[in-house]
């Protein structure tokens, strides 16, 4: 497994340990490319890798100019893994070993910046998609119209995801991938806060 482009383009990545379903090099560099042509800019980037695995989205996404990167992880046997591989990219690392839902419950503004972009993997049998992009969603750390790839089985259909506007489904051979935008919040009056 290597990077595909950016500034560390061919350097290799470590795999942890099983079980663990790494995106493929080709999947990785056809999201990326899908990103830019919706007129993503990666410089300066804030990025977020739910279901981090590897984290080899996180270290593309650096690897291509992201300012800060933030991996979340659940297994503790991958954090080794994780900090080998982010070890070499100069943008801001943080590594967060805990489930995806807690993490996004419990994160706050911090250090003035909020996520312009977010990859969700979670493990095919999960079943929670649709909770858990409404946390996302909820958190305040996500940006309006930050995009979202989200990775499922081919034969999963869309999920629900109030809040976010769907822009596109790609297929890799059994897996696919979704595309959503974050819809602009509008701030409650006074009046519609207090009722």
């Amino acid at each position: 497994m290597r990077v595909t482009g950016g500034r560390y383009r061919g350097r290799r990545l470590e795999v942890p340990p099983p079980p663990v379903r790494p995106t493929t090099d080709r999947m990785r560099e056809a999201l990326f490319n899908v990103l830019a042509a919706r007129g993503a800019v990666m410089e300066g980037a804030h990025f977020l890798d739910l279901f981090s695995g590897s984290g080899s989205m996180a270290v593309e996404a650096a690897s291509r100019g992201a300012a800060t990167v933030t991996l979340v992880e659940r297994d503790p046997r991958k954090r080794g893994c994780l900090r080998r591989n982010t070890g070499f990219v100069s943008a801001a690392v943080r590594i967060h070993i805990a489930p995806c839902e807690r993490f996004l419950a419990r994160a706050r503004p911090a250090a003035g910046h909020g996520w312009d972009l977010a990859f969700v993997d979670p493990p095919f049998a999960y079943r929670h998609k649709p909770e858990l992009l409404a946390a996302l969603r909820d958190c305040p750390l996500l940006r309006d119209r930050a995009l979202v790839l989200v990775h499922l089985p081919a034969q999963e259909a869309l999920p629900e995801a109030p809040g976010f506007a769907a822009l596109e489904r790609r297929s890799y051979g059994g897996s696919a991938v979704c595309l959503f935008e974050r819809v602009v919040r509008v701030p409650l009056t006074r009046r519609q806060a207090a009722e």
